[in-house]
């Protein structure tokens, strides 16, 4: 559940700039002193995404697509639908937006699929989180899978990447059902970013206890909610193909390897050279994408058992 690009750099490499170091020694001065303050400065670093970089290329790729609005708590979300069929859910990373998976969206349309992916509060073309602007934190992520796949629904798939995956498998513990489930580099274990974060910005054991415990106050939740290996142990999963490169630095290859080999029926396809964001379009993973999701595409086609699909609310409806 990284907050900042910063915190996913990698533990080991060249020696941190000054700015850096700097910034360690004030949190830990700081901390010594006024660890509550100091907890405010952790939590306000973990839950502000990056700043939002688009380009023309995005931009485009989002207009050509077919507007869906949805309401998630407080936060207005958009989104976007392409093609005709089976319904693939689509969930893109923390910091990033859905118009980065465009090359995994235009894979699922070419194999006759209808892709719906939302931004999640706080990034992309969506409104601000309910924490305000600038702000925001995985269960939004969920909740706005939960909310899409309640409008536009039953799906045949689900495809995440990154944070997203984190978010895409707490939904499923909330009750999300899928059939087929593509994860993307997952974020597997965030205590695991926790610790790396609190050593990089030099925070104590102090000031971590008490921002995680607020958090999970403020959230109604538990951390290890979010650890993907436990999923399995407390909602069943369906069929899942674990995408991860070797040479990824934000979230490790271990991490995918940990959920292939907690999740019952999961397939790990591991890549080298491609790092955290080749894997979004490469040919060779994209192929393999399809193929998976392919398997079943004809039965899915048809509405789940007990369950009528929803229009959901577009644009100018």
């Amino acid at each position: 559940m990284n907050a900042t690009t910063i915190m996913l750099a990698p533990s080991k490499g060249p020696r941190p700039p000054r700015q850096l170091l700097a910034l360690r020694l004030a949190h830990r001065v700081l901390g010594a002193v006024a660890p509550g303050v100091t907890s405010l400065v952790a939590e306000r670093f973990w839950f502000t995404p990056p700043a939002r970089r688009s380009n023309a290329g995005i931009e485009a790729f989002l207009d050509s697509g077919e507007l869906l609005q949805l309401r998630v708590g407080c936060a207005h979300v958009e989104g976007r639908a392409w093609g005709e069929g089976p319904v693939a859910l689509v969930m893109h990373g923390w910091g990033s937006e859905s118009g980065r998976l465009q090359a995994v969206i235009e894979a699922l349309v070419a194999n006759g699929m209808r892709v719906v992916a939302f931004d999640a509060p706080g990034h992309g073309r969506s409104g601000p989180s309910e924490w305000g602007p600038r702000r925001a934190h995985l269960l939004e992520f969920g909740r706005t899978l939960l909310a899409a796949e309640h409008a536009f629904g039953p799906l045949h798939a689900l495809v995440a990447h990154s944070g997203g995956c984190t978010a895409a498998a707490w939904a499923m513990q909330q009750g999300l059902r899928t059939r087929r489930v593509v994860l993307l580099a997952p974020l597997a274990r965030p205590m695991d970013y926790a610790a790396r974060f609190q050593r990089l910005l030099g925070f104590s054991d102090a000031v971590m206890r008490r921002w995680l415990g607020r958090a999970e106050r403020r959230l109604g939740f538990a951390w290890d909610e979010l650890d993907m290996r436990l999923t399995p142990s407390r909602v069943p999963v369906p069929p899942t193909l674990v995408v991860h490169d070797r040479d990824d630095t934000d979230t490790p290859w271990t991490d995918g390897e940990a959920v292939a080999e907690h999740w019952p029926d999961a397939r790990l396809l591991s890549t080298q050279g491609l790092g955290h964001r080749g894997v979004l379009k490469d040919a060779g993973v994209l192929a393999e994408l399809a193929a998976f999701l392919r398997a079943s595409a004809a039965v899915d086609a048809l509405p789940a058992p007990g369950r009528e699909p929803s229009q959901g609310r577009r644009a100018g409806r």
